[in-house]
């Protein structure tokens, strides 16, 4: 609901991913998370 108020569409609002991160997260975390993200938008493009 907050991207909705912000005014972006419903259909890019309900299209997007939330990382969160902390004081614990380092440099490695944000790394894994960007590779496992394109994996997973490289497998889902195979289904296209």
């Amino acid at each position: 609901h907050v991207l909705l108020a912000l005014g972006l569409s419903e259909d890019l609002a309900r299209s997007t991913l939330r990382f969160g991160l902390g004081r614990f997260n380092g440099p490695e975390d944000v790394e894994f998370a960007i590779e496992a993200v394109a994996a997973a938008i490289n497998k889902l493009r195979q289904f296209a």
